[in-house]
């Protein structure tokens, strides 16, 4: 029966259900669009999470930093005017935050260990047996929480402040000192929703292991072009940002020890 021909209760049940259904799948584009700021894509406001450890982080000169992390490490971006590293495929911004730190702290060097898609679990097997850094700087959680779930299901947040805690505990064991970072808020309510407790199982994994804690959501910009136009990966500006959170966080001293080179 067509909703001409239809009684005039039937034609306003029709009408009723087609609003609903209209309002729902405009409720559920507002949910996971990225939210527009000033000069770009703005990640949805979140509170940082405390910091942890005894700041500044002490190095001795000439060591190696190593940043072990999922894209949001690697610094993909599909139109990047920088080429794949590490075995991946993807394009990279012309800034990533493991880059600008590396510029911020003369005489140490920083190792990008990104690779896209990583989860805690991936990234652990990925990099085991490579040789440890003075500091290890891990930021993992964004895929572990399935915030694009048709890529990858989440594994549950406990079972991700467990395996961050075995990751730390291997990096420390190795020698290293390990800085844990919150992963960064991301630019929908959906995602941030699903992302909310893997951020606070990082600091949890980190105050229970003895690593130091920072959240890159505080230094982001408060306004402007934090996020890429799919609202989840960083722009050169906001890797940039994290790099000068975390650099004024380590300091280097010819009166400290290297364990590692």
């Amino acid at each position: 029966m067509s909703q001409r021909t239809a009684s005039p209760v039937v034609r306003h049940v029709l009408s009723w259900r087609g609003a609903l259904a209209a309002g729902a799948l405009l409720a559920l584009s507002l949910w996971q669009l990225p939210l527009p700021g000033a000069a770009g894509l703005a990640p949805v406001a979140t509170t940082p999470l405390a910091d942890h450890g005894a700041f500044p982080i002490l190095l001795p000169p000439a060591v190696r930093i190593v940043c072990e992390g999922d894209s949001l490490t690697y610094g993909a971006q599909s139109d990047g005017p920088r080429p794949p590293i590490n075995g991946a495929g993807s394009h990279r911004a012309e800034t990533g935050w493991p880059e600008a730190l590396e510029r911020a702290l003369p005489g140490l060097s920083v190792e990008n260990r990104g690779f896209p898609g990583d989860t805690v679990a991936l990234g652990a097997r990925r990099w085991q047996g490579y040789p440890p850094g003075a500091l290890a700087i891990l930021m993992f959680g964004t895929n572990d929480a399935g915030v694009r779930p048709w890529k990858r299901p989440a594994a549950s947040a406990e079972a991700f402040q467990q395996r961050l805690a075995r990751l730390i505990a291997r990096h420390r064991a190795a020698g290293a000192q390990v800085l844990v970072l919150a992963p960064p808020p991301p630019g929908t309510r959906f995602a941030e929703q699903r992302l909310r407790p893997y951020r606070r199982a990082a600091r949890d994994a980190a105050l229970a292991t003895g690593a130091h804690f920072l959240d890159p959501a505080r230094f982001l910009p408060k306004r402007g072009d934090v996020l890429q136009r799919d609202g989840l990966h960083l722009t050169s500006a906001a890797n940039a940002a994290i790099a000068r959170g975390i650099s004024a966080h380590i300091r280097v001293s010819a009166r400290v020890s290297p364990q590692n080179p």
